[in-house]
């Protein structure tokens, strides 16, 4: 969903989304439903509102996918691009409420699923209780205890680790 800065009036822009949106780490299991409310500022263009969305996540510990909801709240400014002020230098925290547009338009789908991924935390588990997998058998904790810690099991280390693989593999669908 493109937004050009010429439609917007003095007045303002308000943007019902309903977009749909693809990430790498999680599915997105609904579209992104929002409002944003989009002014003009000079040359900048002063973006806020809120997203909300439902995705399905794979914990970190244990590969067990859970569903979630994310509302966020968007507080944005977009400046202009000028490649000739363009200059490498460390992100500081007001950064990361800033960004760029060119051409005279703004992508409100690539600002989402942005937005979205930066609000991802950077270890996604089911929950603080989270068990995990069993590091030798590949067993997940948070359904029972598996044969290694019981001591009940006859696999040796190798057979162990080929079922722990074998699992992976299955789960995500690998040769």
């Amino acid at each position: 969903m493109i937004v050009r800065l010429k439609d917007i009036k003095d007045e303002g822009l308000v943007v019902d989304l309903n977009i749909g949106v693809s990430l790498d780490d999680a599915k997105v299991d609904e579209p992104v439903l929002g409002s944003l409310f989009i002014q003009m500022s000079g040359e900048d263009v002063l973006i806020s509102g809120t997203v909300r969305c439902k995705m399905t996540l794979t914990c970190s510990r244990c590969l067990t996918e859970f569903g979630n909801s994310m509302e966020l709240g968007v507080d944005l400014t977009y400046i202009p691009l000028r490649e000739e002020e363009y200059e490498e230098k460390g992100l500081q925290t007001a950064d990361l409420d800033i960004g760029f547009y060119a051409g005279g338009e703004i992508d409100l789908q690539l600002l989402v699923k942005e937005q979205i991924m930066l609000n991802m935390p950077m270890r996604v588990v089911c929950s603080q209780e989270c068990k995990g997998l069993c590091t030798t058998c590949g067993v997940n904790l948070n359904e029972g205890q598996c044969q290694c810690m019981t001591g009940g099991g006859d696999l040796n280390e190798e057979n162990r680790l080929i079922n722990y693989l074998d699992k992976l593999r299955a789960k995500y669908k690998v040769n």
